[in-house]
């Protein structure tokens, strides 16, 4: 079953500067807003952008690099998850090199920078980003600024990533980061069985081979196999991504 209620791929593929063939496998999520400046709500905004991602016209060229574009792989708005680019076989070309190497870029529908961005939208960028640590096994959770662009594993802003910074990037800014994480602190069940999942497996607590009967418990709600595993963990709040990190990883800084 697809996270994307829309795909917009088949307009963007015949256009070959717009993406690149991905070589390197997926560590986390480079976050974006898209700023047409318009000050369009999320819907129109949504709008816009993917028009401007199917354009022929979203073209750049700058010698000596080859012909790109400014594109990503999934746009995300009030009432809809796009695929822009597929993020197993291609990579954009280009959101933020060359973080894009290695992570899945993402634009999210605002218009203006500082505009306060729908919870409609917020709420889909959670159920994102919960789907794609699960998928790809990544930790959620916002990192540090990053000291080398090629070398990180989690989520950043672009305004993080050191190409952004040296461009004076400011996306998506505070008014994402701030209603996105206190929603990450108000996580769904879901979401939470599937950040302790991967969290564990990193940590070779559980291991699908080794131990499928664990790997392959039915974890409806908060059952046994949880407290189980935070007791083995000396225990810790599991309504909070930050109070699960701070037990899992005690040595890592959390912003």
């Amino acid at each position: 079953m697809t996270i994307f209620t829309q795909s917009i791929w088949d307009a963007v593929r015949p256009h070959a500067w717009k993406y690149r063939t991905r070589t390197e496998p997926v560590t986390g999520l480079i976050w974006h807003s898209t700023r047409g400046g318009q000050g369009y709500d999320g819907r129109k905004e949504l709008q816009a952008a993917l028009n401007w991602f199917r354009s022929p016209n979203n073209r750049i060229v700058q010698a000596p690099f080859e012909p790109f574009a400014g594109i990503s792989h999934v746009t995300i708005g009030p009432d809809a998850i796009v695929e822009v680019v597929p993020i197993d076989d291609f990579i954009p070309a280009w959101s933020s090199h060359p973080s894009d190497e290695h992570a899945i870029s993402i634009e999210v529908a605002q218009s203006n920078s500082g505009q306060a961005i729908e919870p409609g939208t917020i709420a889909n960028c959670r159920k994102f980003a919960a789907w794609a640590a699960a998928e790809y096994r990544f930790p959620l959770g916002r990192l540090a600024p990053a000291g080398d662009d090629w070398k990180w594993s989690g989520e950043l802003g672009h305004e993080d990533t050191v190409q952004g910074k040296a461009q004076g990037k400011t996306d998506p800014g505070l008014a994402f980061w701030n209603p996105y994480l206190q929603l990450e602190d108000e996580m769904t069940k879901d979401e939470i069985r599937a950040l302790i999942r991967e969290e564990l497996r990193a940590l070779h607590i559980i291991d699908s081979a080794a131990n499928p009967s664990v790997s392959g418990a039915t974890l409806d709600g908060l059952d046994d196999f949880v407290t189980r595993a935070f007791t083995r963990l000396q225990g810790a709040d599991v309504t909070s991504v930050a109070a699960i990190k701070k037990v899992l990883h005690p040595d890592k800084p959390q912003i």
